[in-house]
């Protein structure tokens, strides 16, 4: 194919999203929006695509490689222990082996952990937060030293990110754009080289499981493998919120074959955690509650949090907790209320109507839950190909995808300097404005993903049968 063709099918393609209307009615900020639209558009040409994140996965491999090969012990070349939110992962689920009750004892992670990097000082502490039943998941993990299954964790992150990827080129992108504007290898580098994974990767987070959980959540939405996809819900509880944007629409949709798949797998999980070690963890962890909500005066860096409730306690002193609390328990409720509506609204729609629904979905929590995180934003790779399934929305998707790619880069990078959570500003607009454009009802876009079938296109996706 040669390069003019590439050129016009990638300006056309999955992430041109549509501008049919602008300026239809009239506004200066219309105009004004679509102007800039068509300069971003002219501005990203198929080989700017193609080459500026190739060069950012460069550049980040060899930030990454400095971190190890300037390492002393544990302790990285960025000056902050190597893997220490796996290792707290690491440290609960030893705890919870050994001595369950001192599972959300921090002073015996604090301990555990010294042991564990010595003879490296302990740069900081990530203490365990999780639900008693992830330290329990963790559990084969801790049969290797604690180096080994470091490395075994980050291949399998690695992989998993590669995979997720494949599976999003090859189930999520509108068929008529497979093979032209995206192409698997594409997702791979822009996957790699977004600064969400590799802020994640660097410490050992699970961030590239949750994205093959939701990517493999989302294909099964699109091939109407319901019980499978409340499966794979079921599975991201070890994050909780992650899960819950996906329980409400169903439940909007009527979908009582994805939320019984969900309710299986989640109590099978936390239940076979009960049987073996009983309530006490579970109090325990109910009981850390108010703790946890002050970890980002004294825990969190404020430039990674990605919620409003960061923003607010990045900006606002912790005598207003109470006040922030509420107000953020309030727009909770809003924001609650809002995807539910949306849901009901297209709960009789096609595909290419329902899976930019499914894309709040992922959303949600960032949205509407206290607690998500910098490396939680890979998420936002299924999030633009569901919403790629419309034609419309204004701006395009082509920018908002760009934008957001260099938004994660730079907006933690001056949250560091100016001590304020700003990329939160980036998913809420996201969420926002696609509300919008949905409530407005858009066209879908007619192309469905390749494993699609027509009927299964046409058909409705939600509701038991």
């Amino acid at each position: 194919m040669h390069s003019g063709e590439i050129a016009h099918r990638t300006r056309r393609g999955v992430w041109a999203g549509g501008c049919d209307n602008q300026g239809a009615d009239g506004s200066v900020f219309t105009l004004w929006l679509g102007a800039v639209v068509r300069r971003i558009d002219r501005f990203l040409t198929p080989r700017r695509i193609r080459d500026y994140p190739r060069l950012m996965l460069l550049a980040m491999a060899g930030v990454l490689a400095g971190h190890v090969l300037m390492r002393s012990g544990w302790l990285g070349g960025l000056g902050q222990i190597i893997g220490h939110d796996f290792i707290a992962q690491y440290t609960g689920s030893a705890v919870f082996l050994q001595d369950i009750d001192r599972l959300y004892d921090f002073e015996t992670h604090r301990v555990v952990q010294e042991d564990l990097v010595a003879p490296t000082p302990l740069v900081g502490l990530a203490p365990f937060i999780n639900p008693p039943y992830v330290a329990m998941a963790y559990a084969p993990l801790t049969r290797m030293p604690l180096s080994w299954a470091f490395a075994a964790w980050s291949c399998a992150m690695l992989i998993a990110a590669v995979a997720a990827a494949v599976l999003s080129w090859r189930y999520l992108t509108p068929g008529e754009h497979v093979s032209h504007a995206v192409s698997p290898g594409s997702l791979i580098v822009l996957t790699l080289s977004c600064f969400p994974f590799v802020e994640g990767y660097i410490v050992g987070q699970n961030h590239a499981l949750t994205l093959l959980l939701v990517v493999l959540l989302c294909v099964c939405v699109s091939r109407r493998r319901r019980v499978m996809a409340g499966c794979l819900a079921g599975a991201l509880i070890y994050k909780p919120h992650l899960a819950l944007g996906f329980v409400i629409v169903w439940a909007c949709w009527r979908d009582l074959r994805a939320l019984f798949g969900f309710s299986v797998v989640s109590l099978l999980w936390a239940g076979g955690c009960l049987v073996w070690q009983g309530t006490q963890p579970y109090l325990d962890y109910v009981g850390i509650g108010d703790q946890l909500l002050t970890l980002s005066y004294f825990g969190n860096p404020d430039s990674i949090m990605t919620t409003p409730y960061g923003f607010l306690t990045s900006i606002l002193p912790i005598r207003n907790l109470d006040s922030i609390k509420a107000a953020t328990a309030v727009w909770g409720v809003f924001a609650t209320a809002a995807l539910a509506l949306i849901a009901t609204k297209h709960r009789t729609g096609t595909a290419a109507q329902k899976m930019p629904v499914l894309a709040l979905g992922v959303l949600y929590p960032f949205v509407a839950s206290p607690y998500a995180m910098l490396h939680d934003l890979v998420l936002l790779l299924p999030v633009f190909l569901l919403l790629a399934w419309r034609r419309g929305g204004r701006p395009a998707l082509k920018g908002w995808a760009t934008g957001s790619y260099v938004a994660t880069l730079l907006l933690p990078l001056v949250g560091v300097v100016v001590d304020v959570a700003l990329v939160s500003a980036l998913p809420m607009a996201i969420a926002v404005t696609q509300y919008w454009s949905l409530w407005r009802g858009d066209r879908p876009s007619g192309g469905a993903s390749t494993a699609l079938c027509a009927d299964q296109t046409q058909a409705p996706l939600g509701g038991s049968r």
